[in-house]
């Protein structure tokens, strides 16, 4: 199974991505990409390329800790 997971997470990080979204807005910096929205900055603060590489890592870094911790 972990086995699984690992090839989950490496299809995650190699997957194109403009815009993350996630199931919670504090996932993905909801708030703070609103308030630069509002600023009227030149560039849209919801593309965000590497926000799902940085999710993916770490979830992945979440769920190795969890195996590792029930492997104790």
């Amino acid at each position: 199974m972990d086995a699984d997971f690992g090839r989950t997470f490496a299809l995650l990080r190699s997957l194109p991505c403009d815009i993350f979204l996630a199931e919670h807005g504090k996932a993905f910096s909801l708030l703070e990409k609103l308030a630069q929205k509002k600023k009227n900055s030149p560039m849209n603060p919801f593309v965000d390329p590497a926000g799902c590489a940085r999710y993916a890592e770490e979830a992945e870094r979440e769920f190795r800790q969890h195996m590792a911790s029930k492997e104790s």
